[in-house]
């Protein structure tokens, strides 16, 4: 019985809890290892051995103040259940609910009646194998060969024959997979590095979960490394678990005014923040543009191969596609953009969540309207600031109500109001632009998220079960609005940059 075990639940007298939870440098760690069931303690994740139960309880006991004090008040892991919540279907990573049974090895006292019996948490696992499966529902298996070997002869006339063939021999690895992998797992530290900016504000400018621990991927597996290291290449994040009193709004539903708006006055808020001198110093240091972390080879590469699969989708979006679909992989239209926003309309570049859609945000259910937080930071990159904006109107608002409130401008005005507020909050000066060169800003990224919202089709169509029961409502939802967006996108384009879209005409005519 759980109070016969006699167990030491003090905490070592010179442990000085960290604020540095995000980092695992320069971090003295305590082990907690007799705080856990031994039986537990080398038990591991699904195929990931050197993920144990006693590995997450030291780093959660070192990283989290709350389970740490029910661990000094003689709190005991006799079991935890591990219940994978996204079924192994993620993007790039492994979401697993982790539920911590505890037990008190001094039974039920006046110290720990208002302790929990159980403690939940999310780990969230960068899964490296799910890289070739996600370019395959970006491509399909067939048009993703073409890719990679195309992408290797262009690396063996770029480079040495021999150099190249030698290299893709012994690491067994094809050139596209491993540039592919690059990106990846950048993308895992970027959110741990946003993670730990957030960690070092003390009240945070939006919502979003506590992080009690990240590991970064290492970048080159080596099995000397695991032997020292005893840890595997994949990154792992230990985050608050918000399941059980939030929700996401279905993407078929869409988002409502009140909820749009919610999340545009975050944004301002968290770029407000993003101007103070030592955090953009930080954010600039530390992070890249979006075109800058896929690498312009592959960009050229898979942009290419994504417009010729466009090409097979309905008319009504293949033919505005045609005229403006290829822009946003060009160099130069990007660098034009950029410059446009910066020179013309005096509007910098700010860090953004870059993959800002209805299954990133969390609601509360007891409050449909109030956000509880902002998930998954993986694409957080460095580029235009109504980027989020245009990307969540695109992607989760019925094309009717996106048109209505972007025609009442209410977006943009929110937006500037609480930035120039939350700017003189923190004392700077407000910003010198205002709604008009604002709605220049928003058209440009209008431009480039309706062709994102077109291109990202086909990875929809593979990547979703087919036995779904909303396969078809969800497949209808996003053709709708791609349809929508690149049309409108079309005419922004007529109207703002003409000169782009004449030089597009006369490039696709060449090539007919």
């Amino acid at each position: 019985m759980t109070n016969n075990i006699q167990i030491n639940n003090s905490i070592p007298s010179n442990f000085i809890p960290s604020n540095n939870c995000c980092e695992e440098e320069n971090k003295i760690n305590f082990n907690f290892d007799k705080f856990i069931n031994p039986k537990l303690k080398l038990k591991y994740i699904l195929e990931y051995n050197w993920i144990t139960f006693g590995y997450i309880i030291n780093e959660l006991a070192n990283g989290s103040i709350k389970f740490r004090k029910i661990l000094e008040n003689g709190g005991f892991v006799e079991k935890i259940e591990a219940i994978d919540i996204n079924d192994g279907k993620g993007f790039t990573s492994r979401l697993l609910r982790l539920v911590i049974n505890i037990k008190y090895t001094n039974g039920i006292n006046i110290k720990t009646k208002n302790f929990p019996s159980k403690f939940s948490l999310i780990l969230k696992i960068f899964a490296d194998e799910r890289i070739e499966i996600i370019l395959e529902h970006f491509f399909g298996k067939e048009r993703l060969e073409k890719v990679m070997l195309k992408f290797t002869e262009k690396l063996v006339i770029e480079n040495n024959n021999e150099k190249i063939n030698d290299k893709v021999v012994s690491t067994k690895i094809n050139p596209v997979l491993k540039e592919s992998m690059a990106s990846f797992t950048r993308m895992h530290k970027n959110e741990c590095l946003f993670y730990k900016m957030m960690n070092d504000i003390e009240n945070p400018p939006l919502p979003i979960p506590k992080i009690y621990f990240t590991k970064n991927c290492r970048e080159e597996e080596n099995e000397e490394d695991d032997k020292i290291n005893k840890l595997g290449p994949q990154g792992v994040i230990l985050m608050e678990d918000l399941t059980g009193n939030t929700h996401i709004t279905p993407l078929t539903k869409g988002l409502n005014e009140i909820q749009i708006m919610e999340v545009v006055k975050y944004l301002a808020h968290l770029h407000a923040y993003l101007s103070l001198p030592k955090i953009k110093e930080k954010w600039q240091k530390n992070f890249v543009t979006i075109e800058e972390m896929w690498g312009q080879s592959v960009a050229e590469e898979f942009g290419s191969a994504m417009i010729e699969q466009i090409m097979e989708l309905d008319d009504d979006i293949v033919e505005p596609f045609k005229k403006i679909g290829n822009l946003v992989i060009k160099p130069e239209f990007v660098k034009w953009m950029k410059e446009k926003c910066e020179n013309n309309y005096g509007v910098p570049e700010i860090l953004t969540h870059g993959d800002l859609w209805n299954n990133n945000l969390l609601w509360y259910n007891n409050n449909p309207n109030r956000l509880a937080a902002f998930i998954d930071w993986q694409l957080a990159t460095i580029g235009n600031p109504m980027t989020d904006i245009s990307r969540l109107m695109l992607a989760t608002v019925e094309p009717d109500l996106r048109r209505k409130i972007e025609k009442e401008g209410k977006i943009l005005e929110l937006y500037l109001n609480e930035l120039n507020k939350k700017l003189v909050e923190l004392g700077m000066e407000k910003v010198n632009y205002g709604i008009e060169e604002l709605q220049h800003v928003y058209n440009l990224a209008i431009i480039s998220q309706a062709i994102g919202r077109v291109m990202e089709i086909p990875f929809f169509e593979r990547g979703t079960p087919e036995n779904d029961p909303e396969f078809k409502e969800k497949m209808q939802c996003i053709k709708t609005r791609a349809k929508r967006s690149i049309n409108d996108a079309l005419k922004i384009l007529e109207m703002e940059a003409p000169e782009w879209l004449n030089k597009n005409e006369e490039k696709n005519g060449k090539n007919n």
